[in-house]
């Protein structure tokens, strides 16, 4: 995996994708909003990620999409899997893997999504996707996603 540019200021989608790209296991995930509180994906491999604007969808093994969006004060920060990260009010979604670990500070959105019965994410009835296209297709509907 390549050296992040940034280790320690905040990344790009790009950079966190690397770091969660498909088929890596995340060792570690806290999500720190209450109403998923309890969700732990470490163990799970990442299937697909994609970024739509400032959000960003992981998708995993299980059938679960996990969504973020930056909102206006938002940001991700890629570290080494081994630095401790100071505890703060801020973090609302760490991911991480053998090697590296994201930390999402006061993303404005924060969802784990199920799949349904027909395959599709909870996600696609949000209105962020056209109805007939997939979570990872390209065809996002640009007026809902403003």
């Amino acid at each position: 995996m390549p050296v992040m540019s940034t280790p320690s200021g905040p990344a790009s989608a790009g950079e966190v994708f690397s770091l969660i790209r498909d088929g890596l296991v995340l060792t570690r995930s806290d999500v720190r909003v209450p109403r998923y509180a309890t969700t732990n994906l470490a163990g799970r491999t990442v299937t697909e990620v994609a970024a739509r604007g400032k959000h960003l969808l992981i998708r995993v093994e299980g059938g679960v999409t996990v969504h973020t969006h930056l909102r206006m004060d938002g940001s991700w920060r890629v570290r080494p899997a081994r630095e401790r990260i100071a505890n703060s009010h801020r973090i609302r979604l760490l991911l991480a893997n053998d090697t590296w670990q994201a930390v999402g500070y006061q993303l404005g959105i924060v969802e784990v999504l199920l799949e349904t019965s027909s395959g599709q994410s909870t996600f696609e009835g949000s209105g962020i996707v056209a109805k007939g296209t997939t979570v990872f297709s390209s065809e996002i509907n640009p007026v809902c996603a403003l």
